[in-house]
């Protein structure tokens, strides 16, 4: 079986799809930029017949929500497709309207990184970033036994934005210990927290308003360095909509040390407003 993870700014997407190909699962989840926390939102169950194929949504409570039965023999490839659009050898979509795509693939043909631009001036800006997670398995009890280390790695993940978080409050409250203060790192007069990384760059935000006050930017980034989303964190203690906009374009150009791994970490960019 196959578990695919598609992640983006506020929500994880879990597809299972069986060892023929076909889809099974979809496990929707919904993350919490506030603790890092995932909570799942609903769950559809894909099953199969020789005449028709039906589709199952559940609640997070487990209740039954939706039905859907599609005949077997009217479901076509080309009803998956949309009309007017251009796709890749691999089935996926290149040009959508004046949207164009960009993947990279892993060794079994399944995109790991979409890429969609919007032409501006003949220059390409990018307009969404996805990652998809991959996670291969000959039998299901390789697939439980992979799904465990990963529920582990996330809660260990959890527990360091939770220090984190404990650290900087510490540290606003005056109280905080020698070893607390090193979780939280300052780079050209702006605060941030990212467990076991390291700032490349750091640029500063673009406002010439005459405001003060602190903004405090939630970011995720993946194992490239990137800050792949940012949102305003409840300690900002600013209403500014200036300062709150430069100090977000300001952390999604911040770039981080590269890591080995699979996964994405939040932390956060804190930027301190001084009249002058």
């Amino acid at each position: 079986m196959v578990k695919v993870a598609q992640i983006d700014t506020i929500k994880i997407n879990e597809y299972i799809y069986a060892s023929n190909g076909k889809l099974v699962e979809i496990n929707r989840y919904r993350r919490s930029f506030r603790d890092g926390g995932v909570s799942l939102k609903e769950k559809i169950k894909h099953s199969y017949s020789l005449t028709e194929e039906k589709i199952l949504t559940y609640n997070a409570d487990g209740r039954l929500t939706d039905r859907v039965i599609i005949p077997i023999n009217v479901k076509t490839n080309s009803q998956l497709k949309k009309t007017g659009c251009q796709y890749n050898k691999y089935g996926d979509i290149m040009k959508d309207g004046n949207i164009s795509y960009e993947y990279t693939y892993d060794n079994h043909q399944n995109w790991t990184t979409q890429k969609a631009y919007v032409y501006y001036n003949e220059e390409p800006n990018v307009r969404q970033w996805t990652e998809r997670e991959y996670t291969y398995a000959n039998t299901l009890e390789d697939l439980a036994n992979i799904v465990r280390k990963e529920q582990i790695e996330e809660q260990k993940q959890q527990q360091s934005a939770q220090r984190q978080q404990q650290a900087s409050r510490m540290l606003r409250k005056g109280t905080a210990s020698t070893g607390a203060r090193e979780a939280i790192k300052v780079e050209k007069g702006a605060l941030y927290t990212l467990s076991g990384r390291s700032l490349s760059s750091l640029p500063k935000p673009l406002c010439v308003v005459q405001e003060q006050g602190r903004v405090v930017v939630n970011i995720t980034v993946n194992p490239a360095g990137l800050v792949i989303a940012a949102s305003i964190n409840p300690l900002t203690n600013t209403t500014s909509t200036t300062l709150r906009n430069a100090s977000i374009k300001a952390a999604k150009k911040a770039r981080f040390n590269t890591i080995d791994s699979m996964n994405n970490q939040q932390g956060t960019i804190t930027y301190h407003f001084e009249l002058r």
